[in-house]
């Protein structure tokens, strides 16, 4: 074996020394046209290299070589290794070059940064970075770097992403592995062809090389669906038999990964002390709902409990034990998750610790392809008798059995005593997505406004005020008056109301006055129609689109608005009323005049879905013709 490694890793580490001391072509002028198209960046060479020696010890080799074209493309030459005690970095080096290739200067170890890593919420985290941002260099330049890090197990090994976001091409770019026979290797291609392999079957080792060549920059899509899993290149890998601070296992599926999950890092973590068994047995005593009681158990956690990281040595997969938690109050996702399952396994409710990729980008674990890197965070599964509740354990503030569009509509793995099972998560359907807002506007002969404002917000709708929850009464009026920055408004009264059922909502009421909302015109005021509900998000047109438009949550949003003019002024001018339908929703607007008084209603709805890439250009078309409707005016006069 040993002789095998020495055959293996001494061409890659003579290639390295190579590309440092000789005089490689970094010429800008040396770049395909093809690649500079849409480029902030382009990758002219990349290797990654893998030696799995045992399960203990794998060896892995990066060089990499960047130009970085403009700003844009500046964070994209940034070097970040992250390391600990379990994969230590064993050197690191690099070189930086001007545009015509010339050697500006060498960087050493002692160049990098060498940071702690942990969050702001992070309470014990041994995550360290080495971290080197070139800064004061003239576009283009380009960054030469390779660094050696040794993986003390292997759990999981990361993914291979030959480049990491839109504007980033790749002039050449491999990832080789060797891994002995016994450790054979598993994996998912993404969005990038199948590997070479040779197998040393005389020697007891397989290799494995992918290559990605003359890849063009992707140009950044709005609406595009989730960025990684579906557009860009990425192999995910997973060793068929592994080592994990002492443990071993093998798995080839999302049951056989929930069972090792269970057996090794949950089984016999959930125990309780006898008080707090018996505290919440009487807690819940004479109730007789099993949601009723989950809902107190959780509401219980929840204010006991504060989230903090916990990503020392084994922390970062297995969770502190539910009689830690229970003494200090504390503990990350994995922590809380399997504390709430402890309590109400005292009040027999079984429920099950599930493993997701959190996030807004949606993205699924693979139903194909089961591996231990997938998920990022856990969250609760509590099925009961005609329907399942998900719990997320980290929030304080968060209603019962309310997902948001954090880990909603999505694939994760049940880890339970009998093996894992791969389901999803449930999606907010586009009607219970909703906002409903009441106004009653009164408009004096100088052009100020006086309001009364009621507003709904309701399902993922919610999310627009969740947060103002825990704020103080007078940041909550501060971030309302950001948001309804159009009115220039002096907030007079201001009241959230948070109803935490399951679909959760929460109302808002408001009374304020906006001076001089409407600008006076001759004899009269033009007054615009929509002060509070303004769309404006509008991306830009694409050229040769390449993928689907994607929304990922639709929505419904009513706006029904009374203005009550100044005595002796009538309606002199008003807009037609707007309709917009197509397959993305629709938009219309009604407006009626009585009296003195104009009834605005605005209706908006957004569908969820995957539309074909050359409708995207109606799509904008769409957007850019709500927010002109929005901007509408009216005008009232003084005879």
């Amino acid at each position: 074996m040993k002789r095998r490694f020495i055959l293996f890793s001494l061409p890659l580490i003579l290639y390295g020394l190579q590309g440092l001391a000789q005089s490689p072509d970094y010429n800008i002028a040396s770049i395909p046209d093809n690649l500079l198209s849409h480029a902030n960046a382009v990758v002219r060479d990349a290797e990654t290299s893998i030696d799995i020696r045992k399960p203990d010890a794998v060896w892995i080799t990066c060089k990499k070589v960047i130009t970085i074209l403009n700003p844009n493309g500046k964070s994209l030459g940034a070097i970040e290794v992250y390391y600990n005690k379990s994969r230590p970095v064993q050197d690191i080096s690099g070189a930086l070059y001007d545009a015509d290739g010339k050697l500006i200067r060498k960087l050493k170890k002692s160049d990098f940064e060498d940071l702690n890593a942990a969050q702001d919420f992070s309470l014990f985290e041994d995550f360290r970075v080495k971290r080197l941002v070139p800064d004061g260099y003239s576009y283009p330049y380009t960054i030469e770097y390779q660094y050696t890090q040794k993986y003390k197990f292997t759990l999981y090994l990361p993914d291979w992403t030959p480049l990491d976001d839109y504007g980033e091409s790749v002039q050449r770019a491999s990832l080789n592995i060797s891994s002995p026979d016994e450790i054979p290797m598993r994996y998912k291609n993404l969005q990038v062809s199948s590997p070479e392999i040779d197998s040393l079957s005389e020697k007891g080792w397989t290799t494995y090389q992918w290559k990605l060549t003359n890849f063009s920059a992707l140009q950044d899509e709005p609406y595009g669906p989730p960025l990684f899993q579906t557009v860009l290149p990425i192999v995910i890998l997973s060793p068929g038999h592994f080592e994990y601070y002492g443990m071993t296992g093998d798995f080839s599926n999302w049951k056989e990964y929930g069972q090792w999950v269970y057996d090794h890092l949950l089984n016999g973590r959930d125990k309780l002390p006898d008080a707090t068994i018996a505290y919440v047995r009487e807690m819940t005593k004479g109730m007789s709902s099993p949601v009723d009681i989950a809902r107190k158990i959780y509401e219980y956690a929840q204010q006991k409990n504060r989230y903090v990281a916990i990503e020392i040595g084994k922390g970062g997969f297995i969770p502190m034990t539910a009689s830690e938690v229970d003494k200090v109050s504390y503990g990350d996702c994995k922590a809380l998750v399997n504390y709430t399952m402890a309590l109400l396994k005292a009040v027999h409710i079984p429920s099950y610790y599930t493993e997701v990729n959190a996030g807004s980008d949606g993205m699924s674990l693979l139903s194909g392809f089961a591996s231990a890197g997938q998920g990022n965070h856990v969250i609760l599964c509590v099925p009961f008798k005609k329907d399942t509740v998900w719990l997320e354990c980290t929030n304080k503030y968060i209603p019962f059995g309310y997902l948001g569009s954090f880990t909603d509509n999505r694939n994760v793995v049940i880890c339970a005593p009998a093996g894992g099972v791969l389901t999803r998560t449930p999606a907010y359907a586009d009607d219970t997505n909703m906002q409903e807002r009441n106004a009653h506007l009164f408009i004096d002969s100088a052009g100020n406004l006086t309001g009364n404002m009621n507003t709904f917000f309701r399902g993922l709708l919610y999310q627009k005020r969740a947060s103002w929850e825990n704020r103080s009464h007078a940041d909550q009026i501060r971030h309302a008056n950001d948001t309804y920055s159009f009115l220039q408004m002096n907030i007079t009264s201001y009241h959230l109301t948070f109803m935490k059922d399951e679909i959760p909502s929460v109302e808002e009421n408001l009374s304020f006055t906006s001076p001089r909302y409407a600008a006076p015109s001759g004899k009269g005021l033009n007054i615009p129609l929509n002060p509070v509900n303004r769309f404006q998000d509008i991306p830009p047109l694409v050229n040769n689109r390449r993928n689907k438009v994607y929304i990922a949550h639709g929505f419904t949003q009513t706006d029904s608005l009374i203005f009550n003019f100044p005595e002796g002024y009538m309606l002199s001018v008003v807009p037609p009323e707007s309709k917009i339908r197509n397959m993305f929703g629709e938009y219309m607007t009604t407006i009626k005049a009585e009296g003195e008084k104009l009834l605005y209603v605005r209706h908006f709805n957004l569908k969820s879905g995957y539309y074909p890439a050359q409708s995207y250009g109606a799509f904008v078309k769409f957007l850019q013709q709500a927010a002109t409707y929005d901007q509408e005016m009216f005008m009232i006069s003084h005879p």
